[in-house]
């Protein structure tokens, strides 16, 4: 597999290399426009526990989620490390009118998978986040993506790309289809025009501006 690596997180390529036993993967340091690790159709972002608590009090999180989401990859958020070590001290130094608890954290989290579809996971440091993310790569290599394949069999092949447009933009599933195919990826739904957009039936100015926003 080629597997590459944000350049401005280099400190990742050996840790990859202790943690990959085939030692028959490629490594690629460059840098991403999204996320932090990229293979095999996935994209991964790492986020250092006190990364994660700051990017919630800025919000810089939910717009990495979106730009993780407008993505044809499979998205993953996989943080590293244990709120307890750091919630205290973010909730010292931060003048943030709330304070954060895990409560705050966890809804957090929440969000990004169920508004916005994304996978997280919890690691204790960065070796455990380089070992997950090699299986996630080779699982998304063997095609071992969604459902396993015998009950993939039994159900009609479906573009997960729609269940994004419904969740973001409130389209039916007819609407979702008629827009994917006019503009083929995620990207290029947003870059429409809003003629395009508002020819579709359902789908009038607000919606089309919505869309392109």
């Amino acid at each position: 597999m080629k597997i590459t690596v944000d350049s401005r997180d280099r400190d990742l390529m050996p840790i990859f290399k202790a943690a990959d036993q085939t030692g028959e993967n490629e490594y690629i340091l460059k840098q991403l426009k999204i996320g932090d690790v990229v293979s095999s159709g996935c994209v991964i972002e790492r986020k250092r526990a006190d990364d994660l608590v700051g990017s919630i009090k800025d919000g810089r999180v939910f717009n990495q989620a979106l730009n993780m989401t407008y993505s044809d990859d499979l998205p993953f958020l996989i943080v590293v490390g244990t709120l307890e070590e750091w919630m205290p001290q973010w909730n010292k130094w931060s003048n943030y009118q709330v304070k954060l608890d895990d409560n705050l954290i966890y809804g957090a989290m929440a969000s990004m998978m169920t508004r916005y579809g994304i996978s997280c996971a919890w690691v204790p440091d960065d070796i455990s986040l380089c070992r997950l993310a090699l299986k996630i790569f080779k699982h998304a290599e063997d095609n071992k993506v969604g459902v396993p394949a015998r009950i993939q069999l039994m159900l009609k092949s479906r573009d997960r790309r729609l269940d994004v447009l419904k969740l973001l933009f409130g389209l039916s599933e007819k609407q979702s289809a008629a827009v994917l195919a006019k503009g083929k990826t995620l990207i290029g739904v947003m870059n429409l025009k809003p003629d395009v957009l508002t020819a579709i039936p359902g789908i009038g100015e607000i919606t089309a501006k919505k869309i392109q926003e």
